[in-house]
């Protein structure tokens, strides 16, 4: 007889079915947060349940722990009734802690959650020849080889998949809306800055005291967000933005914990079977026959560690480090508040500068048709020479436009 020792590391789910597994009250109820006591407010325009910032920061709510859902689940089971939210005793509760292991999925949170939200919102304000110009923009993007999901058609944003408000989100969005103003205030752009800096950082952080400056950026993000979308968007899946750097001090990057990989693998399986009958048995069969088929495959760990694989003909290093020398440069020669340096070092990485003025400076773009319509380019002669067809962001100091990886 063989035994086996298995440790779960974490859950991952999406709200919804988070709730059923914890047996804590859905999104839409009282005390929903698996990471806090935060009691929530009701809706005066809508009747829903609200998790406002203002409450949050003035109530300081206790942090949940395991012991507390405990506590909570055996009171709910003695009086029928429920306990901060907690219904019953779930059966993970004897093997993980569900406020640490139970995590949030920043798949279904943040981008097909959240993002499709800010898109509903953002195109209330714009109009037919904005949405034309998106469009434009959107198919003149010339994407990176390893791009599998490229967004079109901003009317049906709503039908994109998750691959496609990822890719909209980290590279696509600042640099639209930024082009969208004066339809979209500097104030939002802004705002959505601060989402798009925290989110990037925290799904996958070179070092781990990054993860404490996310907070300031979450903060100043939730303070101004009823300013600009109301206090009734302040949903739980606004606040539970609080909570995602502490998940990752435990956990590590959200790339590392999403459903992405998940989603996929259902996708492949359901391939597997055809019809509507028996389809767990087609898809064990086909995936036994790929998995057989697949044996004459073998990997080793020089895969990840060859110097030709990582190796990337599509980057020329001396350009990158002359970009990278005129844009220290840029920043060291302006004056900034100490909230603004932070925004600038953290920029650097993700090639982009916000100042205090709501103004963004340096911005993410792919390379595109619109690169040959600028003027002042420096080193045009040289930028057109080198015929570079990777991807590029964007710096913008005064009337000099450069480019930079």
């Amino acid at each position: 007889i063989r035994k086996f020792n298995i440790d779960v590391r974490l859950v991952v789910a999406d709200l919804p079915a988070r709730a059923k597994i914890t047996f804590l009250n859905g999104h839409a109820g009282y005390y929903a947060c698996g990471n806090c006591l935060l009691e929530g407010s009701q809706c005066l325009r809508h009747r829903h349940i609200l998790y406002t910032w203002s409450d949050y920061s003035q109530a300081q709510p206790h942090i949940r722990t395991q012991e507390n859902i405990d506590s909570c689940a055996a009171y709910a089971e003695l009086s029928g009734k429920k306990s901060y939210g907690v219904h019953q005793s779930s059966p993970l509760s004897q093997i993980i802690s569900i406020p640490h292991q139970c995590v949030y999925d920043y798949f279904h949170l943040v981008y097909e959650g959240y993002m499709v939200m800010l898109l509903k919102e953002w195109k209330l304000l714009l109009k037919q020849v904005n949405i034309h110009y998106i469009d434009n923009l959107l198919n003149d993007v010339r994407y990176p080889h390893s791009f599998h999901r490229k967004p079109k058609d901003f009317n049906s944003f709503t039908q994109w998949k998750a691959g496609d408000l990822r890719t909209f989100f980290l590279y696509l969005a600042l640099p639209l809306i930024i082009r969208l103003q004066p339809a979209l205030s500097n104030k939002i752009v802004y705002h959505f800055s601060l989402l798009l800096i925290s989110v990037r950082t925290l799904r996958h952080f070179r070092r781990r005291h990054e993860i404490n400056n996310m907070k300031k950026f979450i903060h100043e993000y939730l303070k101004i967000f009823p300013s600009i979308y109301g206090r009734c968007r302040e949903l739980l899946s606004t606040h539970i933005l609080v909570h995602l750097p502490e998940q990752c001090i435990r956990h590590g990057g959200l790339s590392f914990h999403s459903m992405f990989t998940f989603e996929s693998q259902l996708h492949c399986l359901r391939k597997m079977g055809h019809g509507s009958k028996s389809l767990s048995k087609q898809i064990a069969f086909w995936y036994t026959i790929n998995k057989r088929l697949d044996t004459n495959n073998e990997y080793s760990i020089d895969l990840l560690t060859k110097q030709q694989l990582r190796y990337d003909i599509f980057f020329d290093e001396n350009i990158r480090i002359l970009h990278q020398q005129i844009y220290c440069h840029t920043v060291a020669s302006r004056v900034y508040t100490s909230f603004d340096l932070l925004l600038s070092s953290l920029f650097y990485y993700y090639h982009c500068f916000i100042n205090h003025s709501y103004h963004c400076l340096v911005f993410d773009m792919c390379a595109s048709n619109y690169y040959s319509q600028k003027q002042n380019i420096l080193s045009r002669k040289q930028y057109q020479s080198s015929q570079m067809s990777t991807y590029r962001s964007r710096v913008t100091t005064n009337d000099t436009v450069y480019s930079l990886y």
